[in-house]
């Protein structure tokens, strides 16, 4: 994502990125299901316990200034050739 954004690497079709601050990407791709972010469990998140990612449509009030971890969603994992570690 950031090589996109600092125009690292070339894709012609997105080029609207080039104009996107790194957050403001993040922001786009949670928003749309693409990614999911971690959070550390407890009743702000919605779980009672252990931590775990969410996405926008599992808690859509994430605030994700703070978030330092995000995971491709696994409906994407097998076209991008992702595992979980």
């Amino acid at each position: 994502m950031y090589e996109i954004i600092i125009g690292d690497r070339k894709i012609n079709e997105a080029e609207w990125a080039h104009s996107l601050q790194i957050n403001d990407l993040i922001k786009i791709l949670w928003e749309i299901g693409f990614i999911k972010c971690w959070v550390v469990g407890g009743l702000k998140t919605g779980r009672k316990s252990g931590s775990s990612y969410l996405g926008h449509y599992e808690h859509s009030s994430i605030i994700l200034d703070n978030i330092g971890r995000f995971q491709v969603h696994p409906a994407f994992w097998h076209y991008y050739n992702l595992k979980e570690k």
